[in-house]
């Protein structure tokens, strides 16, 4: 038995479990009459702009509801804060950064054909959209040059799918994440690989510590029979009569 490796699944099931009850317990208060609003008062105003006006009640209580996710988000920082970002290899880590901003991107899982049969019109408001998300929990970031960016990398994307010898069975990068290609707008890349930093340091700890399917076979807890997320051959055919034949995939 790897002691290490059980101490620290142990450890982050903890603080998981701690951040549940801390959710619990902030929701819990917003669900009650006698919220402790102190001084706070719903006759006055904290913002007013034309005839709209933001009293001082409405805007604690939005920022009290939304502090439940902030600090889920912070637990999870420091959950998966020991996690090296490297450790299931370069090829996996590009691929899960690129998977997370692809799907942001265009709100569902696409592949390069995909994009390469899109519109001009869509693509543009994909990305239109995108940047005005992204700029609003990342004000810093240059909105005009995120938008540049995403713009010559998917036509690139574009490019490679229209070339002669294209084959979509061959291992793709978009280059969402490549310096080396993109030298001008590193500081967007970097803005953008912290922002889906946490979601790739939770596939690599996945993969890592509780295993993955490789070569036909699974490896890790996965393959281990007595783990609590072993993968039996039956749970597998039952996914596959369930899931897949169901819909004749």
């Amino acid at each position: 038995m790897n002691i290490l490796k059980t101490f620290l699944s142990a450890k982050k099931i903890a603080i998981f479990l701690l951040a549940f009850i801390f959710a619990v317990t902030l929701v819990a208060c917003g669900e009650q009459s006698g919220t402790p609003y102190g001084s706070i008062s719903a006759e006055k105003t904290y913002l007013k702009i034309g005839d709209y006006e933001v009293s001082q009640k409405r805007l604690y209580d939005q920022l009290r509801t939304s502090s439940v996710a902030r600090l889920n988000s912070y637990i999870e920082e420091l959950v998966f804060s020991d996690v090296d970002i490297n450790a299931a290899g370069e090829d996996f880590k590009i691929e899960a950064y690129e998977q997370e901003l692809s799907t942001a991107l265009f709100s569902s899982s696409i592949t390069p054909s995909t994009i390469g049969s899109m519109s001009s019109r869509t693509i543009a408001q994909s990305i239109l959209s995108y940047a005005d998300s992204f700029a609003i929990t990342n004000p810093g970031v240059n909105q005009t040059l995120l938008v540049e960016f995403l713009e010559k990398v998917i036509d690139d994307v574009i490019a490679r799918v229209n070339a002669v010898d294209f084959d979509e069975k061959d291992d793709f990068r978009y280059g969402f994440f490549d310096k080396e290609a993109y030298p001008a707008y590193t500081s967007i890349i970097e803005a953008l690989e912290k922002q889906y930093k946490l979601a790739v340091l939770k596939k690599v700890y996945a993969v890592t510590e509780r295993g993955d399917y490789v070569d036909g076979e699974f490896t890790g807890d996965l393959a281990n029979e007595d783990s609590s997320i072993y993968v039996k051959e039956s749970d597998i055919v039952t996914y596959y009569q369930n899931n897949r034949k169901i819909n004749n995939i």
